[in-house]
């Protein structure tokens, strides 16, 4: 399964869904997490970014 490369908008997208984090270290985390390419991978992406920053706060 690969997940393609997902759009470089995502990633400004991302830091406001999960503010101070490093969005590529969350962006590994969730690659190795999902088990299936999801249909729209940006958006599985943020909901997992935002996810992250709800159980972790700012780090």
């Amino acid at each position: 399964m690969i997940i393609p490369p997902l759009d470089s908008d995502v990633y400004a997208m991302a830091r406001q869904a999960a503010p101070g984090w490093d969005v590529r270290m969350i962006e590994a985390e969730w690659r190795s997490w999902v088990t299936e390419v999801p249909r729209s991978p940006e958006m599985a992406f943020l909901g997992f970014c935002r996810k992250w920053y709800d159980k972790r706060g700012r780090p």
